[in-house]
């Protein structure tokens, strides 16, 4: 099993490049020493998932500025927008971005990301329907992410 480690940016270098998969934080691009790390750590031969923020900003970053990030950085792994415990914003985004952006993205890059649902919900019926809605998409997902804070929706039970 891989681990990708989200470090703060002065530790990159010291612990994030001590695995070869990497969570590159899409809104933190232009953050000085940010941008050059992942590009180097890309050249490298990492695997580099783009991340759209959706813990940190407690929503997925806009979804162009997302796609202007992915196609400089050219990342192995796309997660697609999702909403912080919130199922209906999360599929209304993410269809949103599967239907519009993502084909238009694909159309002017000719790029082939792997892309990651992540599926949200305040509860746990909330997040088993995102989870079977994002499966019923038109799109079979390469990766599936576990949300950080699962373990407010699944209390052990």
């Amino acid at each position: 099993m891989k681990a990708a480690i989200i470090s703060p940016t002065a530790l990159l270098e010291r612990y994030s490049s001590k695995s070869s998969l990497q969570m590159c934080l899409a809104h933190l691009w232009e953050t000085p020493g940010y941008k050059q790390y992942f590009l180097t750590r890309k050249t490298l031969g990492d695997t580099i998932i783009l991340d759209n923020g959706g813990y940190e900003l407690r929503h997925a970053m806009d979804s162009k500025q997302l796609l202007s990030v992915a196609e400089e950085l050219k990342p192995d792994i796309l997660v697609v927008p999702d909403v912080l415990m919130n199922n209906r914003e999360t599929l209304k985004r993410t269809k949103d971005f599967l239907e519009n952006e993502y084909p238009q993205f694909q159309n002017q890059t000719k790029s082939k990301l792997q892309l990651m649902a992540v599926p949200q919900g305040a509860i746990q019926i909330e997040w088993l329907h995102c989870l079977k809605s994002l499966a019923q998409m038109n799109i079979k997902f390469d990766w599936w992410g576990v949300p950080k804070l699962s373990h407010l929706v699944f209390d052990g039970t």
